[in-house]
């Protein structure tokens, strides 16, 4: 429910960069949040990157992630879900993402950027940066 409020929020106010990086911080100390940023839907990384995180679905549950895949200009999905109120150049300018690369940022639970690639990365790898 509280992170609906701060989506329509974030609606309402034209989705600016706090409100952008407020959304990320209510996730602190409950989840692991992995942000998938992709050029296009079918750029071969993020393809890439959407096969190994499907081949680790247990995992992604065991460790409490969220993951967060956002198409430059088509869409945001939070754990599959769309999210078609969010509008991706204010999230790409929050966490510093040209619209043409592909990157994945992993946020710890304490709320600190662990990693950041810009090549799609194993579930494995991830984990080193979150124990």
């Amino acid at each position: 429910m509280r992170i609906f409020v701060l989506l329509i929020c974030l609606f309402i106010t034209g989705c600016s960069k706090p409100n952008v990086k407020q959304i990320f911080e209510n996730y602190m100390w409950q989840n692991n949040v992995l942000i998938v940023f992709a050029p296009k839907a079918n750029a071969p990384e993020f393809l890439e990157q959407k096969k190994q995180l499907r081949k680790s679905t247990k995992d992604l549950l065991k460790h409490d992630f969220v993951v967060w895949e956002i198409v430059h200009l088509e869409h945001v999905h939070v754990n599959n879900e769309p999210k078609p109120q969010l509008w991706t150049p204010p999230i790409y300018d929050a966490f510093n993402v040209k619209k043409n690369d592909f990157q994945i940022i992993l946020i710890g639970k304490d709320g600190h950027e662990k990693l950041r690639k810009e090549k799609a990365t194993p579930i494995e790898q991830l984990l080193k940066h979150i124990k």
